[in-house]
């Protein structure tokens, strides 16, 4: 932790009522209120000790920022505020055993808030004794003007995986890039949380410089890694008790054979995911000893793979079993391989009808108690504590409780066809207190990516907020998006403003086919990918878009691979990008074709151009160039500018200025005058 972290202020002024979720100490919030959407959430996570003894929770202090306060099980004692602070907030909290936690804090500023200036890794006890500082935001170990060796590492170490081996010990990962963003290598270590001292876990060259994702065994060991090399993805497992590495899978990077670990079952059974005879990924038993995978899969989904994030397995790591799969389906559900678990899911959900129940655990086999995050459509979130000997729910703190969920839409889910066959999965948010077969104007909502996981049925800020002016929002997951199988992603290789962007109209056309919006009153709207996608709209489909709507939205996809400015690295520049998107050189006609900037004089509806200053994923000069080249060109626009931004807003006052100017920008469009369209700019 920094010196200006460690020296400000505690604020030991959390009240019990939000740390057990009260709701009632919360200002209400109407529901056109963008900050109600925004703001930081109350209660951001709820985490329990390895047996289940104690529970740590991150909340929000008076000053709004994440706070650390830990109560024994069950809560019939206060809890005890370990973490608190003015200008900083705990991003994330670990259990390192029953007695001891790791965190991770930021702390923001104006000057700051960029650059994660402030970041640190410590290292507590359950009662807020022994504190260690683990990490700090320095480049070396070095202490100037003497030879003693500080134990603290530099802030680009990170934490890998705890381990509940009875320790006190966490592995930690070093991860080395280039001025010029560029991966060069990794370095592992086993850290004592209470002393700092670090052991170097030695890998080899190959996989020390390469690895990208690492399982270890119940004694900490590296057994299996995934090693990405320039246009190669690679499996590497070895033995117990050897240090030889032995190659089981070799793919291209983007082929649908690649396969990462989950988890070591026993000394010679690694569960893997991956697409094994399969279009979706699931859950796969690779043999250590002869190297083969399973072709019977533990799980496969058809049309959903099981979730890519890292808690997407169900791990109970003292046991060293996979106990269930999480998916991001028409709504998040986790598919149990324990009957206890099973029982448990059924006894909750039960209990919270209507609610998407999200169960958490640290040795699930045979802890009482266990954590669960509890939202719907109109439910923005909360947790709540089942204790399985009462089978008692108890609230632990919500997300948003000023947002009453009777003022929130409803939102459904659907599997529409696209012009060539194509499969895609929408999802509609109904406007509260409008007839759902009600024709009513409409925000087409583009998600970023283009590449990540898709939209389900679960709370979203945005869509709500969008909802709440009695817009129906309509949100595709085009081909390209994640977690529909290989099909439904590779389908989107080389269609930046082709059939990604004809997904978008088909889903158009479906909902007002279907009697659920009025063609006629149709704005698109999204950020980053989502912002290229809505500007090329009324380009490519004129008739469908009465205005547009970018955030950080890429203009000049050849920029993509040419600019000075953006975080791309080489090796993503030179095998990811030309595969995915286009060759910048023999596919430089299309690329042109499909870009914005070049397409602009196109454009005949207002387009709102919202961009921050220190963006490096998509550079401030997309919009520069698109704003010049659509005020020559006539088209009616309006610029909104973030300065102290970046691809996305750390700031929740900036967020809620822009939803603002949004909703203000589409209500002007959705309600003119057709013929109006055409003004010029301002």
């Amino acid at each position: 932790m920094s010196t200006r972290l460690r020296a400000l202020r505690p604020l030991f002024t959390i009240s019990l009522a939000c740390v057990l979720g009260a709701g009632a100490s919360a200002k209400a919030a109407t529901a056109l209120d963008p900050l109600a959407y925004v703001r930081p959430a109350q209660t951001t996570g709820a985490t329990l000790s390895p047996s289940g003894k104690r529970l740590a929770v991150v909340v929000h202090n008076e000053k709004g920022q994440r706070a650390l306060a830990v109560m024994d099980l069950p809560m019939d004692k206060p809890p005890r505020v370990l973490q608190s602070y003015e200008r900083a907030s705990v991003d994330w909290v670990h259990w390192v055993n029953d007695d001891r936690l790791i965190f991770r804090v930021t702390e923001w500023g104006d000057d700051v808030q960029i650059r994660d200036d402030g970041r640190a890794i410590s290292a507590i006890d359950h009662d807020g004794q022994n504190e260690v500082l683990l990490t700090s935001w320095r480049l070396s170990s070095d202490t100037a003007q003497t030879r003693i060796r500080s134990r603290v590492l530099p802030y680009t170490w990170d934490l890998l995986e705890t381990l509940d081996d009875g320790s006190d010990d966490v592995v930690m990962e070093d991860v080395k890039f280039d001025a010029l963003g560029d991966f060069r290598g990794r370095r592992l270590g086993r850290v004592n949380t209470r002393t700092g001292v670090m052991t170097p876990i030695l890998l080899g060259p190959e996989i020390s410089f390469n690895g990208q994702a690492f399982e270890l065994d119940s004694h900490g060991n590296p057994r299996a890694v995934r090693v990405q090399l320039r246009d190669r993805d690679r499996l590497y497992v070895r033995g117990a008790g050897t240090d030889e590495w032995k190659l089981v899978s070799d793919h291209g990077l983007k082929d649908p054979d690649t396969v990462s670990p989950i988890q070591m079952e026993g000394p010679d059974e690694l569960v893997v995911r991956g697409a094994i005879g399969s279009d979706t990924q699931g859950l796969h038993v690779l043999d250590l000893r002869t190297g083969k995978i399973n072709p019977e899969p533990l799980l496969s989904v058809n049309r959903y793979d099981v979730d890519m994030e890292p808690d997407g397995s169900v791990v109970d790591k003292h046991a060293g079993r996979v106990l269930g799969a999480r998916l991001k389906a028409d709504r998040p559900t986790t598919v149990w391989f324990s009957e206890r678990m099973a029982t448990i899911q059924q006894t909750v959900d039960k209990a919270l009808p209507d609610r998407f129940n999200e169960i958490s655990c640290g040795r699930c086999e045979s802890s009482r108690f266990f954590t669960v995050r509890s939202l719907s459509d109109r439910q923005p979130g909360e947790y709540l504590l089942y204790d399985d000997e009462k089978r008692s729910l108890s609230p632990i703190g919500s997300t948003r409780p000023w947002l009453d969920p009777a003022t929130q839409g409803r939102r459904s889910f659907h599997w529409i066809k696209a012009r060539d066959g194509m499969s895609l999965p929408v999802v509609v948010t109904h406007p509260a207190g409008h007839d759902e077969k009600e024709r009513l104007p409409a925000v087409l909502l583009v998600h970023g990516g283009p590449w990540v996981q898709g939209t389900d049925r679960s709370w979203g800020r945005w869509a709500q907020f969008l909802a709440a002016h009695g817009w129906r929002v309509i949100e595709p997951n085009f081909r390209g998006t994640l977690g529909y199988g290989y099909r439904h992603f590779s389908a989107g290789f080389h269609q930046w403003g082709l059939a990604m962007q004809d997904d978008l109209a088909d889903t158009v056309k479906w909902a007002a086919e279907g009697g659920l919006i009025d063609i006629h009153r149709v704005c698109i709207f999204g950020a980053s990918y989502g912002g290229y996608a809505s500007l090329m709209g009324p380009v490519k489909h004129p008739e469908l878009y009465r205005c547009a709507a970018s955030l950080a939205g890429v203009t000049d996809i050849r920029l993509m691979f040419t600019s000075a400015r953006a975080d791309f690295s080489r090796n993503l520049r030179r095998y990811d990008m030309p595969l995915m998107i286009g060759d910048p050189d023999k596919d430089a006609a299309m690329l042109r074709e499909n870009s914005p900037v070049e397409r602009v004089a196109d454009i005949k509806v207002p387009v709102l151009l919202a961009q921050g200053g220190e963006d490096r994923r998509v550079p401030k000069e997309h919009a520069d160039a698109f704003e010049a080249a659509a005020r020559r060109a006539g088209v009616s626009i309006e610029r909104l500018d973030y300065g102290f931004e970046g691809h996305g807003f750390v700031d929740a006052s900036s967020e809620a200025d822009f939803l603002k100017h949004l909703a203000d920008f589409l209500d002007r469009s959705l309600k003119s005058d057709p013929a109006a369209l055409g003004a010029k700019s301002q």
